[in-house]
């Protein structure tokens, strides 16, 4: 039995605000406090009430005992919990279903490319089944294959229009969309759902451009591409893209394929010659970045230049870093 229960609207924002007052308390050696500790912290069961007020104590601590009190294992479970009784909520009041569904089924904007799962997408798919198929770009980012051909049916202009939140054509929807990423086992049908895209008009060069570098901003282009290869990491969609005349050198595709050990999508890269030399020097640095030897061959076996100085630090350089100066 709990000694508390989770509120009807549960504030991660208090609980935080009690863990660190829980820490404040212990460092007082407030007696309270201290059989809290004691109660709830398997660390702390078997210790005096004085030992547990001098042994170090983290705000991790003390969230763990919060959580505990609350009948959760541990602190990140029980901001699941939370997390989800929130999304709930908002996706039951949604005014737009389809735009809320294609902000959080494709990549964030301004976080990480990879960050995040398709819990959000997946609670509006449920409670609004419409959406599946309410436009091509829903579709697009599914990889309804079928969807999407019904679409083009009816008007294949639609391949290379913008639309949607984000103001994307489909391909570039589909090439950001978290299902790629995540659904792996269905890469098949994304690949398929690609090609009737780009059957149909759209453009293997097509994308988005998103402002970066804060406080100093400028603009950079997030090509499907990248999208195929730097985030979703899928070669066979990366390879399709290369076929219909996907142009691999924009600031972002070569810097974050390389973010793996894993060189498939690499190969395919640069089995494909279409990488500059700047692309080329930019894969060996990111490679040496990862100490990744077998893909510091793999780049200077297909061309790359350790002499070429890119934009932050000379390859070379780093190769030496990493003793790999003879790498025959």
């Amino acid at each position: 039995m709990s000694e508390r229960e989770v509120s009807g609207r549960p504030d991660l924002v208090q609980y935080r605000k009690q863990a660190k007052e829980l820490v404040r308390k212990q460092r007082l050696g407030l007696t309270h406090a201290l059989e809290r500790v004691k109660r709830h912290h398997p660390r702390f069961h078997a210790l005096a009430l004085e030992e547990i007020r001098a042994a170090g104590f983290a705000l991790a601590d003390a969230q763990l005992v919060i959580a505990r009190e609350l009948s959760f294992e541990s602190w990140p479970k029980l901001v699941k919990f939370v997390t989800t009784i929130h999304l709930i909520e908002s996706v039951e009041t949604l005014a737009d279903p389809v735009s809320a569904f294609i902000e959080v089924a494709c990549v964030p904007r301004h976080a990480g490319h990879r960050d995040g799962t398709l819990e959000h997408a997946e609670m509006i798919l449920t409670r609004y089944p419409e959406v599946r198929r309410s436009n091509l770009f829903t579709a697009a980012i599914l990889g309804d294959e079928a969807g999407v051909r019904a679409f083009l049916d009816r008007d294949r202009t639609q391949a290379h229009a913008v639309g949607g939140p984000r103001g994307w054509d489909a391909l570039t929807h589909l090439c950001f969309s978290r299902y790629l990423r995540i659904e792996r086992e269905r890469s098949e049908q994304f690949v398929r759902t690609a090609q009737a895209l780009l059957d149909a008009g759209a453009s293997a060069n097509t994308g988005w451009y998103e402002t970066i570098d804060y406080p100093t901003p400028r603009q950079t282009f997030e090509s499907v591409l990248y999208g195929a290869a730097g985030v979703a990491q899928n070669a066979e969609l990366t390879r399709l893209l290369l076929e219909r005349g996907g142009d691999p050198n924009d600031e972002e595709t070569a810097y974050h394929v390389s973010e793996t050990y894993e060189n498939a999508v690499m190969k395919v890269l640069l089995e494909s010659r279409r990488f500059n030399e700047k692309s080329l020097v930019t894969l060996l640095v990111r490679k040496a970045d990862w100490h990744d030897i077998a893909g510091m061959r793999m780049v200077l076996d297909h061309g790359g230049n350790p002499n070429w100085t890119p934009m932050w630090v000379r390859a070379l350089c780093c190769m030496r870093c990493c003793g790999t100066t003879a790498w025959r």
